[in-house]
């Protein structure tokens, strides 16, 4: 199945999506889905975006992941997991 066309932009710190229409509740918090294998994590962006980074699970990507939300002023964050 071929993977659907998205509205997002890479970069090496990580991809930007647009939010357009979805209002911002909280400038200061972050999302994330944690896997096994690695943690997709997203802070709001510049101008109606949203930046979308993958992190590893282990210790050093932890910090690596740490780091990034405090260098982007996050406060809090929310995150989902599925799995035992």
């Amino acid at each position: 199945m071929a993977r659907a066309q998205s509205n997002s932009q890479s970069l090496a710190q990580g991809e930007i999506r647009s939010t357009e229409g979805l209002p911002v509740v909280n400038p200061h918090a972050a999302g994330a889905d944690i896997g096994a294998e690695q943690m997709y994590v997203c802070i709001p962006g510049p101008d109606q975006t949203q930046i979308v980074r993958t992190f590893g699970t282990y210790t050093a990507d932890l910090h690596a992941l740490a780091q990034w939300l405090v260098e982007n002023g996050i406060q809090t964050i929310a995150m989902a997991s599925t799995g035992v």
